[in-house]
């Protein structure tokens, strides 16, 4: 199998999953999916992320 290099989007996938992790971490679990979706948009435009909200694909 070959190295990360092959992986398109590899810094944007890290970037977001560290978010996500942030979120986690602030949180905790136990909340309802649209108490994280807000958490996570706010993380998104503090770190100047665009975004599309539960669009259509």
């Amino acid at each position: 199998m070959k190295s990360d290099q092959n992986h398109i989007f590899k810094q944007e996938c890290y970037d977001i999953v560290g978010l996500c992790m942030i979120v986690h971490r602030e949180l905790g679990s136990g909340f309802l999916e649209g108490v994280y979706q807000e958490a996570l948009e706010i993380e998104f435009v503090k770190a100047d992320i665009d975004y599309l909200r539960e669009c259509q694909i």
